[in-house]
């Protein structure tokens, strides 16, 4: 994404109230302790955090907690998805097309392996930055040993065929 005026290129390019109501129950978000990787894996439940999603053709807010949990397929498998509720706004946006299918249209839930972790893992919920997301699990808990950040994936290089959100090992090895 390009900011058509520079001098907006600090603004927010979603405003708050789409993810966020005013006076709405919940707890303020805080980050997963990054120094224990149960804490941010799979199906660790968190407090669910003052994240909404506000629907423009209802014009109502919906509680994270309230959104359904996305079924998606790969190759006729299903794809194991985080229980994180606050993930569910996330795929409002970010979401397969109709068929549910893995990595088409915006879908962006994590596949291979990083199948079952929530956005949040990665992305700073209010900056969305994910450039300090590799450092706090890996090298720790890689397979292969190798330096992740410097792997041919999209978190390394913006044109890589391999997507981060949905690479696997056997991407690049065959063994």
């Amino acid at each position: 994404w390009n900011m058509k005026d520079e001098k907006a290129a600090n603004r927010a390019a979603i405003p708050c109230m789409a993810c966020h109501q005013i006076h709405s129950p919940g707890n303020v978000a805080q980050s997963p302790d990054y120094s224990d990787p149960k804490a941010i894996f799979y199906d660790h439940e968190r407090p669910v955090a003052n994240v909404s999603f506000y629907d423009r053709n209802e014009r109502m807010y919906f509680a994270a907690n309230q959104l359904p949990k996305p079924k998606i397929w790969h190759n006729g498998e299903p794809v194991r998805v985080s229980t994180d509720a606050t993930m569910r706004t996330c795929v409002q946006c970010h979401a397969p097309n109709a068929f549910h299918h893995s990595g088409s249209a915006d879908d962006r839930i994590p596949r291979g392996v990083h199948e079952g972790l929530s956005c949040s893992s990665c992305h700073e919920p209010h900056s969305n930055n994910a450039r300090n997301s590799c450092a706090t699990c890996h090298p720790a808990m890689s397979n292969c040993g190798l330096d992740v950040e410097k792997m041919n994936t999209s978190f390394a290089f913006r044109e890589s065929e391999h997507n981060i959100h949905f690479v696997s090992c056997t991407d690049c090895h065959t063994n």
